[in-house]
């Protein structure tokens, strides 16, 4: 019987200890303090990321390609090559880069446009030359192919792809006025159809 008031006060402090009932739901955590403080959210530094403007193309007309689309070259009613201009350069001159040399039109008023051009053979032995590249404006009159060391390389040399899949790029130069629709096609004594035209500058 001595040990009862020992069992009878550790009773007390069990019963002490498990007499409320477990928490139910929604539990709500306290985050514990840190020696520096609670942490102040800071604003954002990042720079948002620029949104390209569009750029706009030149409005094509029934038979016309726009740069970067290939277009086909049909010679004697079969498919013979396709033709791709990538890029345009249209500059008033081109000038060496310390500034010594230029190269300018030679009819005032004009301006060079430069067209950097892929033909790609969709036949064998596709013998190509530079009078076949023909660029109009708008009143249908051509424009003179031109050739200048200071404008941009790789120049196009005409050649002979031999077989399917073979292609040749470079830029080809015109003299053009300054205002107006510019259009290139290729055409030959053996080209049976009229060939699509790509337009090289809209106005």
């Amino acid at each position: 019987m001595r040990g009862l008031p020992g069992l009878a006060v550790l009773l007390i402090v069990v019963s002490g200890c498990s007499s409320g009932l477990p928490p139910e739901p929604p539990f709500q955590v306290t985050p514990e303090p840190t020696l520096l403080g609670t942490p102040v959210p800071q604003p954002s530094t990042r720079t948002p990321e620029p949104t390209p403007s569009p750029t706009s193309s030149p409005a094509l007309g029934e038979d016309e390609i726009a740069i970067g689309e290939n277009v086909a070259i049909t010679r004697d009613g079969v498919s013979w090559a396709a033709l791709r201009v990538t890029d345009v350069v249209i500059e008033r001159s081109f000038a060496e880069t310390d500034g010594r040399g230029r190269d300018t039109p030679e009819r005032i008023g004009n301006v060079f446009v430069a067209a950097n051009v892929t033909i790609s053979a969709l036949a064998e032995s596709v013998a190509f030359d530079l009078a076949g590249f023909q660029a109009t404006v708008d009143t249908g009159e051509e424009v003179t192919l031109a050739f200048s060391d200071l404008g941009p390389k790789p120049d196009l040399l005409p050649a002979t792809l031999e077989a399917r899949g073979d292609s040749a790029s470079g830029w080809l130069i015109f003299e053009a006025p300054e205002a107006g629709r510019v259009l290139l096609g290729y055409t030959s004594d053996a080209t049976t159809t009229a060939p699509l035209e790509i337009v090289l500058r809209g106005s």
